[in-house]
């Protein structure tokens, strides 16, 4: 096979429900994407994945998965920016149109930006890929908004009322709080 002869394209996938996510919650699927050759079989580099604005500090670990997530092919840990490359192993894509996953992880609470904390609204895409012997075609920002992972960590609000009371004899404080 001659240097770019064989075309990779990317797709969209079949994407997830969307949901929200608490910080150190268990790692899950923000965006799907298919590969496909035009023939044979080409080996993926690397895959670059996009991010919704700001998201990328709420995140401790994104990786690209096999569908069935059994195989992590390349990850990157506490992105520093919404768009970020990883390297991959092992990842190809032949002429079967095949599904893959990004998957990500919340930051765990202590590792979250401080008080008052935020809401991240994550959304994901693979923007760029590099293949050893073909060019890509095709893109998945079809689906780049169609999963939002919502990453809770605000603080809870100031209470709008407090009162409290003791009781004479027991040894007790009972403060409410609204």
């Amino acid at each position: 096979i001659s240097p770019g002869s064989v075309a990779v394209t990317l797709g969209v996938g079949t994407d997830t429900p969307s949901v929200s996510l608490a910080p150190g919650d268990s790692a899950t699927t923000s965006d799907t994407f298919t590969l496909q050759t035009s023939s044979g079989t080409d080996v993926i580099q690397s895959v670059t994945v996009t991010l919704a604005s700001s998201t990328s500090q709420a995140l401790s670990l994104v990786e690209i998965t096999s569908d069935n997530e059994a195989t992590v092919y390349g990850s990157t840990t506490t992105p520093s920016t919404d768009t970020f490359t990883i390297t991959t192993a092992a990842l190809t894509a032949n002429t079967t149109e095949t599904q893959y996953r990004v998957r990500i992880t919340p930051k765990s609470h202590a590792n979250m930006p401080a008080v008052p904390g935020a809401t991240y609204n994550v959304t994901s895409y693979v923007s760029n890929l590099k293949t050893t012997t073909g060019g890509k075609t095709g893109s998945d920002t079809g689906g780049a908004t169609s999963t939002i992972i919502t990453i809770d960590n605000t603080s809870p609000s100031t209470p709008s009322s407090v009162s409290g009371a003791t009781h004479v004899g027991i040894e007790q404080i009972v403060i409410t709080y609204t």
